[in-house]
């Protein structure tokens, strides 16, 4: 598996159409049908809660310490972003957060199990037992995570974390901790720029992996394949010149990259049929990249390796779960 970086042309990403009106387009609301890689491509589902919290008060939902609970599995990658955001801006003590069980019940989807180690019970909305139930007080069907729950009108603000950490970053800076992280600049060419990246490590690389591992034709899956390695090489190329991918300082896009490469060699690359290099072996930069990332405030605290790997692979087959491979990201050897 081991063998040399190959260096590519840094290109220039297709860009979408005209912004939107929200600071950042839902993750889950970026793959439509008419983007397939042709037949038997993933497609994933829209989310439908979709409210902001407003410093300025133009929402119903304004920041305040104590008042928001998040819903998360470890596991889920999506949820992990919102974690590590609540994490590096120091948001600990002023969002509340509980931790569902990592493998979701066949019937009734992601449940809690506080027995479980890692995981917790439902502490903000009457002790359910499955997230499905919070949805159904609303009338909605849905049943994923991570939810952002206003525990002072019993409501459901967001279940696109896509929104929860860019309005973490930039309408809750009174909830806080002493040290935060600055995650969005505040230059606008810098902004393009951080959109930029955003649009092509979704595309390819956090959502490419999942339109590999769950293609149904294997022309979709090879599409997938490449299109997502390409991209882990112009990540590759860019953390050659910079310390993070938007230059020398932490940004939103490091955030969004983080959980992908975190799962990487412990689970996508057998799990997502992505064997073409692991991360340790054949990409320097992104590996010393994710040490550090690794090593910042509160990132190990919300990273928990164990739970991605019993989620992704016990809840297929024979629920065996691989022992290897065994990578420490505390230290640099």
């Amino acid at each position: 598996m081991q063998g040399p970086f190959h260096r590519r042309v840094l290109g220039v990403p297709e860009q979408p159409g005209g912004r939107q009106q929200e600071p950042v387009t839902s993750d889950k609301a970026e793959v439509k049908p008419q983007q397939k890689e042709g037949k038997g491509a993933f497609v994933r589902g829209e989310s439908q809660h979709r409210n902001w919290i407003r410093a300025d008060g133009s929402s119903p939902y304004q920041p305040e310490k104590g008042r928001y609970h998040l819903y998360i599995a470890n596991n889920c990658p999506w949820c992990h972003r919102t974690a590590v955001t609540r994490a590096l801006l120091g948001m600990q003590d002023s969002i509340s957060m509980d931790v569902l069980f990592y493998q979701r019940d066949p019937d009734q989807g992601w449940q809690f199990k506080p027995e479980a180690p890692g995981c917790t019970p439902d502490t903000a909305s009457g002790g359910i037992n499955f997230i499905r139930q919070l949805y159904e007080r609303f009338g909605s069907k849905e049943k994923s995570v991570p939810v952002l729950f206003d525990k002072k009108t019993m409501m459901i603000v967001s279940n696109e974390s896509a929104d929860i950490i860019r309005m973490f970053a930039t309408e809750c800076q009174a909830m806080d901790g002493p040290n935060a992280a600055s995650l969005i600049p505040a230059d606008p060419a810098q902004l393009q720029q951080l959109e930029d990246i955003n649009a092509w490590v979704y595309s390819d690389i956090a959502n490419g992996a999942y339109r590999a591992g769950f293609a149904s034709s294997q022309p979709a899956y090879e599409a997938a394949y490449r299109k997502f390695f390409s991209a882990l090489d112009r990540a590759e190329l860019l953390l050659s010149q910079h310390k993070f991918l938007l230059g020398d300082a932490l940004s939103e896009a490091d955030v969004r990259l983080f959980p992908t490469i975190f799962r990487f060699d412990h689970v996508y690359y057998l799990r997502f049929l992505l064997e073409k290099a692991m991360i340790v072996e054949s990409y320097p930069n992104l590996q010393r990249w994710l040490m550090d990332f690794y090593q910042l405030p509160g990132v190990a605290d919300a990273s928990n390796i164990d739970h991605c790997k019993k989620g992704y692979f016990g809840r297929h087959g024979t629920n065996i779960v691989p022992l290897g491979p065994k990578l420490n990201y505390s230290f640099r050897q």
